[in-house]
């Protein structure tokens, strides 16, 4: 399945008892799918809800159940008399805390995320048999009715150093195995802040971004993950009023370039550097708002896909009425892609009467926004 496909069904699965495993290539985004899951159900929900995140490559047995400390403890013995006596107690491991450092029990619900739980050692994974059915390690218990457990995993194929599952651990969770695909990744990126060129070359390269599978021979290579890591040092080096890459500065681009391959790999970073050609070919945004009906319009498709994503990624409630103006001179699938992103990017747009007023004459648009 995909991520987009789970993100509106993940929680029924859990609030049903039962604890879910994300099983998938390296980089294809769970962990950011898990931190937007819990801030979409914020928001739909109104409740205060908590995250607790385990890098369970990194725990080790103690960390799971706590240290064990001498402790000042009144008993009764025999003849009836009240003694102190010294006893071992755990101290409160960093699972039970969210990362605000608050008990997970005291919200109105919360998650518990096993991150990197494939690569835990073979001894951490056997304690947290009893985490992911039952909710509780030791003396320490979670409210399951609300506490609900997610662990994500890379494959055993993946070369990401995954131990040995358990069969008493695999009957105590669903697998879920999750596939890359471009549309998951752009609907996060659109939230994320990805910039348009990348998310341009993300849907006209699924082959590459997208392959699921992992080079012959080790170094970088391109995944959604490494793509937004290389999508950010481009903005570090775009020109900071029109987001530009440096596209006619030889010595810029190539020092761009060996980034490129020291992040996404050769191939992938050859076709990006051709690729960012394209946007030379498009007209700057500040060009559309001040003369959306005279401003050059782009030639090739790619060139007017970027321009729209642009304008999608800039736009907003004071620029909306000249930007619609360009837009409707580029052809109806242009302006579909245009609407549908800036409204997911900005729902302030949907209130504004330029944007509502354009909308509704175009069932295309109405349909692809709601």
């Amino acid at each position: 399945m995909y991520l987009r496909q789970l993100a509106t069904r993940l929680y029924p699965i859990l609030a049903s008892d039962n604890a879910v495993e994300l099983i998938s290539p390296p980089g294809i985004g769970k962990s950011e799918f898990v931190r937007q899951f819990v801030e979409e159900r914020r928001r739909i929900t109104g409740k205060r809800i908590g995250l607790g995140i385990m890098m369970i490559a990194n725990y080790t047995p103690i960390d799971l159940l706590g240290y064990m400390i001498p402790e000042d403890t009144l008993i009764t013995n025999a003849d009836g008399i009240t003694i102190t006596v010294k006893r071992s107690v755990y101290t409160i491991p960093p699972w039970f805390l969210s990362e605000e450092g608050i008990p997970l029990n005291d919200y109105d619900e919360a998650y518990l995320f096993m991150d990197e739980y494939g690569q835990g050692e073979p001894d951490v994974k056997k304690l947290t048999a009893e985490l992911l059915l039952n909710a509780q390690i030791g003396p320490w218990k979670l409210d399951k009715s609300k506490v609900f457990r997610i662990a994500a995993s890379n494959r055993a194929s993946d070369r990401s150093g995954v131990t040995k599952s358990m069969d008493h651990i695999i009957n105590r969770r669903i697998e879920l195995h999750i596939k890359p695909d471009w549309l998951s990744f752009d609907q996060w990126a659109m939230k994320g802040g990805v910039a348009p060129f990348f998310r341009l070359y993300a849907e006209k390269h699924i082959e590459v971004v997208f392959s699921g599978t992992m080079p012959k021979d080790q170094g970088p290579f391109c995944t959604p993950r490494s793509l937004v890591k290389l999508s950010r040092v481009f903005d570090a080096f775009a020109d900071p009023d029109t987001g530009a890459y440096p596209a006619g500065n030889d010595e810029e681009m190539a020092f761009l370039s060996e980034v490129a391959e020291g992040t996404v790999g050769t191939p992938a970073a050859r076709s990006i550097m051709a690729f960012i050609k394209v946007q030379t070919e498009t007209p700057a945004f500040e060009l559309i708002v001040k003369d959306p009906k005279g401003v050059w319009l782009p030639e090739r498709a790619d060139a007017k896909m970027l321009t729209a994503y642009s304008c999608a990624h800039r736009v907003d409630v004071s620029n909306i009425a000249p930007v619609i103006e360009f837009m409707q001179r580029l052809s109806p699938d242009y302006a579909t892609t245009f609407a549908k992103s800036a409204a997911k990017r900005d729902h302030r747009l949907m209130k504004s009467k330029e944007f509502l007023g354009w909308v509704s004459k175009n069932a295309a648009l109405l349909n692809a926004i709601s």
